[in-house]
């Protein structure tokens, strides 16, 4: 779906379209919509179809589907440069539905419980902004692919949710790689 398609399936101009005119984010969410986060597809921005991006993020997280992902979520970012010992300046969360489908894939199982964890819902996914606000960060080693890797720890009703993040330096991204959860 290109910018127009998007923009008649919202009844008017794209959030895009209102951004490059001169319309701020503000404006936005002063409206009753949400804030101008961006939903990526195959590298190129498309307008939201959805009030909400991390519930339309959550709906397509399916094997299969096209990549996308949802950035500009708050972060604990400095928990993360002590951790880290590097500056984030400028950096950004970044949560993909590839994420999300391998949260689901590994962590979602009853078998999850032999672990001594419960398995991961898509209920659960929704409080992944709020995993990346938490101070309770710690050094996660490294990635198969040499990044560095925090984890966010969280507690939430009566479990305690782990999100693992990768940084992407290049991108200037938080990544989120999998997440977790443990009964308290």
């Amino acid at each position: 779906m290109g910018l127009r398609e998007g923009a008649r399936a919202m009844g008017g101009r794209s959030r895009l379209q209102r951004v490059l005119n001169g319309e701020s984010a503000l404006a936005a969410w002063n409206r009753g919509q949400a804030p101008a986060y961006q939903v990526r597809t195959l590298g190129r921005v498309v307008p939201a179809t959805r009030v909400t991006e991390l519930d339309a993020l959550i709906e397509r997280a399916a094997p299969g589907v096209t990549y996308a992902n949802v950035t500009g979520f708050p972060f604990a970012r400095e928990a993360v440069e002590r951790v880290t010992g590097e500056s984030l300046e400028g950096y950004r969360v970044s949560i993909s539905n590839h994420a999300m489908v391998h949260a689901l894939k590994t962590h979602g199982s009853a078998s999850e419980r032999l672990r001594g964890q419960a398995p991961i819902t898509r209920e659960d996914l929704r409080i992944v902004p709020r995993i990346f606000r938490s101070s309770q960060v710690t050094d996660g080693g490294l990635t198969k692919q040499g990044r560095r890797a925090v984890r966010f720890s969280h507690q939430h009703g009566d479990f305690e949710f782990t999100a693992s993040a990768e940084l992407r330096t290049g991108r200037r991204e938080l990544a989120l790689i999998t997440m977790w959860k443990r009964p308290r």
